[in-house]
Parts: structure tokens; C-alpha cells; sequence
């Protein structure tokens, strides 16, 4: 007396397939004013980081890490041109220094920038910009010494 149901099959409904993978698969246009940035707050000098900054700007990215590298095993030292009041002389230059610690904080923040740049699908890139300022804050210490800090900007563009 009961009527029977008769059990409909399931109906597998079909994913469509994304068009992410269609676009995966084309290559990236990278526009030439593109530029891939990084910024740091490394305990260092302010003056030291400014003047590493102009022995860099303008080159070539590799360049510029094997001017740092030089610089930090204290193989080639940098050229001070603003600061460098009572600074002596290095050998074939004027006044210079090789300032490992604040080549070493340039550098982590040159290749962060670079890696960006990778990311972006950038090749033969350029130091296009880098700059630097001095960190203010309340930093105060037991004798009211407020530390080295400073700020670095490094921007990288395409050749």
C-alpha cells in the first residue's frame, strides 16, 4: 500500500575550471616606472647610513652589494664627502670609513628591496632611490641618551 519513491541518482554538479591557471601561465608586463621599495629602522648612525647612501645611489643593484659586502669585511672603504670633520684619509681616496655596522643594515635592506622586485617579475634593477632620516622618539635612556637610529628607504626600478 505504500507507494514507493523511486531514488533519483545524485546529479554531480561540474566544477568550472578557474581561469586562475590562464593567468598563472601568462607572463607578467612590468611596467617601466614600476619601482619595489623596502624600509628599515636599524639601530645605527644617521650620518654613517647617509653617506653609504650616496656611495650606492644610482648603481646597479649588484654593484651596490658588492660595495656594501667590501665595505662590512673592511676590504674597501667608503667615501665620506658631508661628514667627515676630523676623519682621516684611506689609502687612494680621501676622507673614508668602512662602517661595517651601517653597511650591514644598507645591505639587508638593499636585498629586501631586490627580493621585492623578483616578486614583481622586475630583472636588472637600479638603485633609484635611497634616503635616509634621522628616527626621533622617546627613547629615553638612564642618562637621557635618545641611541643611533635611522631610517632607510631603498627603492629599485628596472634598467
Amino acid at each position: 500500500m505504500a507507494e514507493e519513491k523511486k531514488a533519483e541518482p545524485e546529479k554531480k554538479v561540474e566544477q568550472p575550471k578557474a581561469e586562475a591557471k590562464k593567468a598563472e601561465t601568462k607572463e607578467k608586463q612590468v611596467d617601466a616606472n614600476e619601482e619595489a621599495h623596502a624600509v628599515s629602522t636599524p639601530n645605527v648612525s644617521f650620518k654613517q647610513s647617509t653617506e653609504i647612501a650616496s656611495n650606492i645611489r644610482g648603481k646597479k643593484v649588484e654593484e651596490a652589494q658588492k660595495i656594501l659586502q667590501a665595505a662590512i669585511d673592511e676590504k674597501a672603504p667608503l667615501a665620506f664627502t658631508k661628514y667627515c670633520k676630523g676623519l682621516g684619509h684611506k689609502p687612494g681616496m680621501g676622507p673614508g670609513r668602512y662602517a661595517p655596522k651601517a653597511s650591514k643594515a644598507m645591505l639587508v635592506v638593499l636585498n629586501s628591496a631586490a627580493a621585492n622586485a623578483e616578486n614583481k617579475g622586475m630583472s636588472n634593477l637600479v638603485v633609484s632611490t635611497i634616503t635616509t632620516s634621522k628616527v626621533g622618539g622617546n627613547r629615553a635612556t638612564r642618562h637621557g641618551y635618545d641611541g643611533k637610529r635611522a631610517r632607510i628607504e631603498v627603492r629599485v626600478k628596472q634598467q
